[in-house]
């Protein structure tokens, strides 16, 4: 039984895996970018290939909002894989489920540092 998991999480981790994710955002509509491109609005369901040491990044934009830049390959590593293997959670290894949901709250732009107003800081608790 080991070497079967430790064949798989190998085959894995060496060819990569299919990982699904979930891209939230409030306020929703924002746009979400990767590579440079956009791929779409929140809320938002794309499949990401990973494999081991590569890095994930997603930025989400909203006019009138910071951008939050979003670190998907955080969510997966081969410790994760071997949890999904062990308990049978195939659907997430395929990427046919969303396996992790990120969740951005944008920031409204605001001017520099000290010139909020104590209403400005109480909008956002």
């Amino acid at each position: 039984m080991r070497f079967l998991l430790g064949f798989i999480v190998g085959f894995c981790c060496l060819t990569g895996c299919r990982h699904q994710v979930e891209i939230n955002s409030t306020p929703y509509g924002a746009d979400v970018y990767w590579n440079g491109n956009n791929i779409g609005k929140t809320p938002f369901e794309h499949t990401f290939w990973w494999y081991p040491t590569r890095k994930l990044s997603v930025t989400v934009q909203y006019f009138g909002y910071r951008s939050s830049v979003l670190d998907v390959h955080r969510s997966i590593s081969p410790l994760v894989i071997a949890d999904d293997i062990i308990h049978f959670r195939w659907l997430k290894l395929v990427g046919t489920n969303s396996r992790t949901t990120f969740h951005a709250v944008m920031v409204p732009e605001h001017g520099p540092a000290g010139t909020w107003t104590p209403e400005d800081a109480q909008s956002f608790q």
